[in-house]
């Protein structure tokens, strides 16, 4: 991998031709818009949002760009346009610009405070953003990270089952038919099987929201996925070979200390994970990158088919492997028995 170039203050000769530049940018998305005035707002609305307005909303936008206000904010409310079309032109740019075969699918959710009660999906519910219970709208998104570069891949927005169930809600809100209630891992599995693989990725990573599933875990396996997700150290793991029930932290501590092996890379603020980092996998870990950032622990010898793990704090990290033994109930989308 070609090392970063060294990073420096912005100057103006780097910012002279950005109008052409994000034109260009706009052009292939564009493309797949099928009436001339859609492409038009497309274009005034993308430069819109990066103009230094105090609301970078429609009808700013619109007085901004000399254009009027009604037709652009339909054409992003209510526009008849392919969604899933412009989102695969996405992901292919961002294969092509920074694609590589050790890229990694970052999976996270994230919480947008809401005040009124006619946003899509907002209701009192955890925002991570804000670190509490709050009145929100919740989506689940997928990142890709390669190259030193962190780039949105996909994104779907979180309904809550009240307002899945809730037909007046719905048809005032306009959420379309076919959009049916879905847990925060269905979405996620569901983006890295669709745009996720129009980008070349050797990871799929997220925290424990994602790792406690069983069944995104046995998603992943099947589709041919590795993994590292986080799952709490009571979490209860056996090996696939055979063995009584343990939780993940006592398994994690159980492995002699002269199976594991320090990797560090180089990095202005390389992160150290206590206590160290641990993982049992059943195939050899890729080689870390010079110029990673971060300290990884790999183990060199003590290998199994059981549930990979990787500990860190109080919590263990899943890697793909085979995977613990769950009950039915958590293939149903809860966790695994605690």
């Amino acid at each position: 991998m070609a090392k970063q170039a060294a990073l420096r203050e912005l100057e103006a000769e780097d910012i002279e031709d950005i109008r052409q530049r994000l034109k260009e940018f706009v052009r292939p998305f564009q493309e797949v818009l099928v009436r001339e005035e859609q492409r038009r707002h497309l274009a005034a609305y993308v430069e819109g949002r990066l103009l230094p307005l105090q609301r970078r909303t429609g009808e700013p936008i619109a007085t901004q760009s000399g254009v009027k206000a009604r037709p652009l904010q339909h054409f992003v409310g209510q526009g008849k346009w392919a969604d899933e079309a412009v989102r695969e032109v996405m992901a292919d740019l961002i294969a092509e610009k920074m694609g590589s075969r050790r890229g990694v699918l970052i999976l996270d959710a994230s919480g947008i405070q809401k005040y009124g009660d006619d946003s899509v999906g907002v209701q009192r519910q955890w925002c991570g953003r804000l670190g509490k219970e709050e009145r929100c709208q919740v989506g689940e998104f997928l990142a890709y990270a390669s190259q030193g570069s962190v780039a949105l891949v996909d994104a779907r927005l979180y309904l809550p089952k009240g307002w899945a169930e809730d037909a007046q809600r719905r048809d005032k809100c306009q959420v379309p038919a076919e959009v049916e209630f879905r847990t925060g891992w269905q979405l996620a599995l569901e983006m890295v099987k669709g745009l996720g693989q129009r980008v070349p990725h050797a990871w799929v990573v997220g925290d424990d929201s994602y790792g406690r599933p069983c069944a995104l875990r046995d998603g992943l396996h099947e589709a041919g996925e590795r993994y590292v997700l986080e799952v709490p150290g009571k979490a209860k793991v056996r090996r696939v070979r055979g063995g009584g029930w343990t939780t993940a932290k006592g398994w994690a501590d159980s492995l002699p200390a002269g199976a594991w092996a320090a990797y560090s890379g180089d990095g202005e603020h390389p992160f150290q994970l206590k206590p160290p980092t641990r993982c049992a996998t059943s195939f050899t870990p890729p080689p870390v990158p010079e110029n990673s950032r971060s300290s990884r622990t790999w183990p060199q010898e003590h290998r199994t088919r059981g549930c990979a793990r990787e500990a860190t704090r109080a919590g263990v990290h899943c890697v793909r492997g085979a995977h613990s033994t769950c009950s039915g109930d958590a293939h149903a989308g809860r966790a695994c028995p605690a």
